[in-house]
């Protein structure tokens, strides 16, 4: 991975920033299951009277058993102010990409699920002292696929990071999420889907 910014000592237009990451997980037994990927991020940061505002572009290429899996195409701007006496920083970010998938011989009807997608969060950060660190945020996604693969979906998330002695150190989270399907998918059932998702994480670290 490498990331790069270069600070443009401006008043508004602040900073430019790139990274790239590669990533290749090779499974000992299942041969269909290595994963290569390309990761690439570019944006600057602008400050104006509003606020800060981070555009940015966004890439990933992805394949399977060496065959070309996803590209994924997207642009975004985030949005980021401090409120309630600067306590929180707040923040706004939407973002609209394109996802292209490619049948595999693993993975034969994997194009179904190529399509325009749209995410819009709003969330914030707040420090409650100086070793506790906790964020919240809601998102409403879309995606624009074939029909039973098309869905909208509502996802809270809550974290928080502790700093404990010895800069040991615990986090947690919590997310929900909420999928509504547009229709069935013939080949398995008549009934639109509609998932619920929840994960719990906890972590203890030790430097």
């Amino acid at each position: 991975a490498t990331d790069m910014r270069m600070d443009t000592k401006g008043q508004q237009l602040q900073e430019i920033f790139a990274d790239a990451a590669v990533l290749y997980d090779n499974q000992v037994e299942i041969d269909e299951l290595d994963v290569r990927a390309l990761l690439l991020n570019g944006g600057l940061t602008y400050k104006s009277r509003f606020g800060t505002l981070v555009p940015g572009l966004h890439a990933a290429l992805i394949e399977l058993d060496r065959e070309k899996y996803s590209r994924d195409y997207a642009v975004s701007l985030r949005g980021e102010r401090p409120i309630l006496n600067s306590k929180v920083a707040a923040y706004a970010e939407i973002k609209a990409g394109w996802r292209k998938y490619n049948n595999t011989r693993n993975l034969p009807f994997a194009r179904e699920q190529s399509g325009q997608y749209h995410e819009l969060t709003v969330g914030g950060r707040r420090a409650l002292d100086n070793r506790t660190l906790v964020h919240g945020a809601l998102s409403l996604n879309s995606v624009d696929a074939i029909n039973f693969e098309s869905y909208e979906s509502y996802e809270l998330a809550v974290d928080f990071t502790r700093i404990l002695p010895a800069d040991t150190f615990l986090t947690g989270s919590v997310t929900i999420e909420k999928q509504f399907y547009q229709g069935p998918d013939p080949f398995i059932t008549q009934q639109t889907r509609h998932d619920l998702d929840t994960t719990f994480n906890l972590t203890y670290g030790i430097p």
